[in-house]
């Protein structure tokens, strides 16, 4: 990129009852008799979640989670439908996403769209102080963090090779 181009953050935006939301995109797994459905939800600036049709809390979002309605992580087998596109049989699912690494991770995008630093960032900020004055509260104010932080995004607290591992031997 020159030194005359600016980098320009997509934003994505929904319409709902005639107001405009900036949002991020995201998409679960939808259980039903003999198939799992990929659904497109809204993660809404306002900290509410648009799926199918309706406006959400975080916490009415992951009770779906509970109850075993929509998913992350898909089962060993079975049929993915994707609505009004195609559907497939699989086995030895590709991807195993944990439900509760991805609500830290919708919650922690829900603080992003609000203006709000995310886990990676408060986690960053925590270990710093705790380098700068390692005391038992200062520790425990990193344990917090880092346990916040979803485990497939820890590879982001440190540099390429090292990863998370000066954090996690602070932890020790």
């Amino acid at each position: 990129m020159s030194e005359n181009e600016k980098y320009i953050e997509p934003k994505n935006y929904i319409e709902i009852e005639g107001t405009l939301y900036r949002c991020k995109i995201r998409c679960v797994l939808e259980f039903r008799i003999g198939t799992l459905d990929l659904r497109f939800f809204y993660l809404l600036e306002n900290g509410e979640i648009y799926f199918k049709q309706q406006r959400l809390s975080f916490s009415e979002f992951s009770s779906l989670f509970e109850k075993g309605i929509i998913t992350a992580s898909p089962p060993e087998e079975g049929v993915l439908n994707i609505p009004g596109l195609m559907w497939a049989e699989f086995s030895n699912a590709l991807f195993q996403d944990h439900n509760e690494d991805f609500l830290l991770e919708i919650k922690d995008e829900l603080n992003i769209l609000q203006g709000k630093p995310g886990v990676v960032e408060l986690c960053k900020q925590a270990f710093c102080t705790y380098q700068k004055a390692p005391t038992p509260d200062n520790k425990q104010i990193l344990k917090t963090t880092y346990e916040n932080v979803p485990e497939h995004l820890r590879c982001w607290l440190g540099s390429f090779d090292i990863k998370d591992s000066e954090i996690r031997d602070a932890l020790k």
